[in-house]
């Protein structure tokens, strides 16, 4: 198993997981759509060069990572909404 290959995936997989998490619930229909192009070039890149098995190791690890940090982060910081409050003004 090549290992930088798998540390690759990982990351990429990784982020990409993130960005879906920590985007707010209206786009996240968008960015689930603008996931699907990176989703097949990772597919594609890990077909080409023979290396599914770290493919699939790497999206494992990823979701379980962005679980933990959903568990031990993201649950108590939720995602701020669009509106912008300005504190402190009285008008």
């Amino acid at each position: 198993m090549n290992l930088q290959t798998l540390a690759l995936l990982t990351l990429f997989f990784s982020l990409l997981f993130f960005i879906y998490q920590r985007s707010q619930r209206s786009a996240r229909r968008m960015i689930l759509l603008l996931m699907v192009a990176p989703l097949l070039l990772l597919r594609h890149y890990a077909m080409s060069r023979g290396v599914e098995t770290e493919a699939w190791v790497a999206l494992f690890i990823s979701i379980i990572l962005n679980f933990l940090f959903w568990a031990l982060i993201g649950r108590y910081n939720p995602v701020a909404s669009k509106e912008v409050r300005v504190m402190g003004l009285d008008d």
